[in-house]
């Protein structure tokens, strides 16, 4: 699911119907001239289930200043958020107790909160510019490497991670999409899903809908 709003959108949010996303959720600001305030999947309980899943990502929002995934319980990859200046606290994600991958938060916030985080399969990196409360890492069981900074002059994410995906970037596609319209009478029991090559576009009016995102969705 690849999120770029390049028009007046502010706030964007999923449909309440959305519980799970098997591959990547990449959120985009691109050039850093969105309008974006908020992003906001109350009911989505997990993302990243399927092989070579960048996890969710949330980077180059020059506005944004909320995320909230209440229900978000478990992420099988990265969870990724970076170079989101406006983004003065991360308290979205009460819910989310595993990550197969890494958390990797960096930028100018002011303060996290990951209460019910217990288990991390990769590294954990926290940076930012301001003077943070780090959570014990000591009650956490992380695989890899950890790391919790504040007052960092210039916060980095991990190697591996300071490249956003970019649409066309993604696993198994090789050429440019097919773009196919997902009806606005699609009823409730379809799950909207595509192909790893195929993509579905849809509008505000025909998301309401969508219960499961297995292939590449772009908005």
């Amino acid at each position: 699911m690849y999120i770029h709003a390049n028009w007046t959108v502010q706030n964007v949010t999923f449909p309440a119907s959305l519980k799970e996303i098997t591959g990547s959720c990449v959120c985009d600001g691109g050039n850093m001239t969105q309008l974006v305030r908020a992003i906001t999947a109350s009911s989505l309980t997990s993302v990243g289930t399927s092989p070579n899943s960048a996890g969710i990502v949330v980077s180059n929002y020059a506005n944004i200043s909320s995320l909230s995934f209440p229900k978000l319980a478990t992420v099988g990859s990265n969870l990724v958020i970076s170079n989101n200046p406006s983004l003065n606290t991360i308290n979205g994600f009460g819910s989310l107790n595993a990550v197969t991958g890494n958390v990797d938060i960096t930028g100018d916030f002011e303060s996290f909160e990951l209460p019910s985080l217990a288990f991390v399969n990769g590294s954990f990196n926290v940076q930012s510019t301001k003077n943070i409360t780090c959570p014990d890492l000591l009650n956490m069981n992380i695989k890899g490497s950890a790391t919790c900074q504040g007052n960092v002059a210039n916060p980095q994410p991990l190697m591996e991670d300071s490249v956003t995906p970019q649409e066309g970037n993604f696993p198994n596609v090789t050429a440019a999409p097919t773009l196919v319209p997902v009806s606005s009478t699609r009823t409730a029991s379809a799950t909207a899903t595509t192909t790893s090559a195929t993509v579905a576009t849809t509008s505000a009016t025909s998301m309401s809908s969508i219960l499961k995102v297995s292939g590449i969705l772009y908005l």
